[in-house]
């Protein structure tokens, strides 16, 4: 597989996505080092659509990556990973993330 993928908007190359396995170490430490943290989205949308912070900790903490894949976010230029677990009740649900450029941090984009 040769290394980056064309950027259609652009002559810039993407990075290549990260494995699941790479994410899923990423998402465990940042969450034992306190580096997770809401976007102004994922925090707008929590009331809206009936999930807490602490039901995304909980999908991040026993959840699996997707297997759909990693999406490009042409606005941020980043790739962004689905993770889908179970909530503080047992319900499925599904984080968006995003991962620091340093890996040293994990947003939360969205959930549903």
């Amino acid at each position: 597989m040769p290394h980056g993928v064309i950027d259609p908007k652009g002559p810039s190359k993407r990075p290549d996505p990260l494995t699941p396995e790479q994410v899923t170490e990423i998402i465990r430490h940042c969450l034992s080092a306190g580096r997770v943290i809401p976007s102004k989205h994922f925090r707008s949308q929590e009331f809206l659509r009936d999930y807490t912070i602490q039901d995304a900790i909980s999908v991040l903490r026993w959840g699996e990556v997707s297997s759909r894949g990693p999406e490009w976010n042409g606005i941020l230029r980043k790739w962004s990973y689905r993770i889908d677990g179970p909530d503080l009740e047992g319900d499925v649900l599904s984080v968006i993330v995003g991962i620091g450029t340093d890996h040293d941090r994990v947003v939360l984009v969205t959930a549903f």
